[in-house]
């Protein structure tokens, strides 16, 4: 069971690899003590699991307070992303240090690529040297991400919200200003006109313009939530 201290803990987030020490010493040497692994069932068997969960309790140096799996697609790109990438907001927003071992095949450098523009994490791969032994290099560069306004995510949030909840394909705007009322998110005052407009030109164009939303065309009144927005509110709205 996870233990909840106010020392950060040093928390690494590992994809599955058959070569165990690309997984295990990294974790030894930077003092993991979480650790999830992330796997894809349709290339790792339950027993391979197993092997490399016991090799990393038995070898670390501070005990664990977290062993955990992560089932995900590698060949989903964005559900991956989306998948680890709540994982470091919640480990984040903990005050935890986080680490990403990037060693593994092509995905796997992508999506930790991927993540590290988003979330402050230290990324690192291993390699052998001649001795056989292997090193560390957490050396990576970031590429700065101009970050989407919070009110746009916590707009976006809700609907998705509201949309799962109620089993929606999509949402009215009727719906929208209700919920963006309701929230606290703008008080939306005035004639219903009045608010329309502040709806559109506050909320829906700049959701739009990014791609995260999409409006038919047919009724102008049905907003659907696009793959982008999806994305984007899973990794933006926790931090």
């Amino acid at each position: 069971m996870s233990v909840h201290t106010n020392i950060p803990l040093r928390v690494h987030i590992v994809f599955y690899s058959s070569n165990f020490n690309e997984l295990v010493k990294p974790a030894v040497r930077l003092f993991a003590e979480r650790v999830y692994v992330a796997y894809d069932p349709n290339i790792t068997s339950q027993k391979e699991r197993r092997q490399l969960e016991h090799l990393i309790k038995e070898s670390s140096v501070r005990p664990l307070d977290l062993y955990s799996e992560i089932e995900i697609a590698f060949a989903n790109l964005r559900e991956s992303c989306m998948i680890i990438g709540r994982i470091c907001a919640s480990e984040l927003q903990n005050g935890n240090i986080l680490f990403v071992n990037l060693s593994g095949d092509t995905q796997v450098a992508m999506i930790g690529t991927l993540l590290t523009q988003f979330y402050k994490c230290t990324l690192y791969f291993t390699k052998p040297d001649s001795n056989g032994n292997i090193l560390e290099n957490p050396e990576f560069p970031t590429i700065p991400v101009k970050r989407p306004d919070p009110i746009l995510i916590r707009v976006l949030s809700e609907l998705i919200t509201f949309k799962e909840l109620e089993h929606l394909k999509s949402i009215t705007k009727k719906d929208c200003l209700e919920l963006i009322r309701a929230s606290g998110i703008h008080p939306l005052t005035g004639s219903i006109q009045s608010q329309y407009n502040i709806l559109k030109a506050r909320f829906l164009e700049p959701l739009q313009e990014r791609n995260y939303i999409q409006i038919a065309i047919s009724t102008h009144s049905q907003i659907e939530i696009t793959p982008d927005g999806e994305f984007a509110a899973a990794i933006f709205s926790k931090h």
